[in-house]
């Protein structure tokens, strides 16, 4: 019976819920041929936010700096758009944009710097490229930006929600308390939940567990769970 009802799971449910039927069923999972896809790539984990990072905080960085360097012509286009206190904003911007900037590319309080740049471009984006507002060639001009700047929140949101990745001072600061010795040592070892040989062979011995059967697209578990429960 409980082959049956096992056999009648896989059948039904497999296209829904690959991964949780196969676990659920403490199946192999089938050799797969070319990119892997679905696995989790330790060098490209290692080094892929190191360079995502570097080409996020580029923009930032000259924007700050090129504000400071420029300082009369961008107050002029400031006031230009209407905005109010050009000489505390003004200033106010080129350092979150340089602070933000250097805190992305190094790596060092990622999460804080990403989520002041994304708070900050809320009302540039608002304000600078409301596209809406213009017609014709300056129309599609602001609109391309207005949605490069939406491109670049979502790389900033990436960053808050990952974090900086192992190639930073964050990952330094965490590999410190288990006795690193340098900054370059946070790029070494295995990303988090890539366990050592020994704890991954460990897992791999140890019985697998039962999980349940997950519910379908309308929240209710399929009606084979209670036959598989009890079988």
């Amino acid at each position: 019976m409980a082959d049956q009802t096992s056999e009648q799971f896989t059948t039904i449910h497999r296209g829904i819920f690959p991964e949780a039927a196969r676990r659920s069923l403490s199946e192999q999972a089938p050799a797969t041929r070319g990119f892997p896809w679905g696995d989790r790539l330790p060098t490209l984990e290692r080094y892929g936010a190191l360079t995502g990072r570097i080409l996020m905080s580029v923009i930032f960085i000259a924007s700050g700096a090129a504000k400071f360097m420029n300082w009369d012509s961008t107050a002029a286009m400031m006031q230009k758009q209407g905005m109010p206190m050009v000489d505390l904003l003004l200033p106010a911007a080129a350092i979150i944009e340089l602070v933000g900037g250097l805190s992305i590319f190094l790596g060092f309080k990622a999460r804080i710097g990403a989520g002041l740049l994304f708070l900050y471009l809320i009302p540039t984006t608002l304000i600078f490229h409301a596209f809406w507002n213009y017609q014709g060639e300056m129309f599609q001009m602001q609109m391309i930006n207005f949605l490069k700047n939406l491109a670049i929140m979502g790389g900033l949101w990436f960053i808050i929600t990952f974090g900086s990745g192992m190639c930073s001072l964050d990952g330094w600061q965490r590999k410190r308390l288990n006795g690193s010795s340098g900054p370059a040592t946070a790029c070494r070892g295995a990303p988090a939940g890539m366990g050592t040989k020994p704890a991954a062979e460990a897992a791999a011995a140890a019985p697998a567990a039962r999980t349940p059967a997950p519910a379908d697209a309308w929240g209710a578990f399929p009606s084979s769970n209670s036959a598989l429960a009890s079988s």
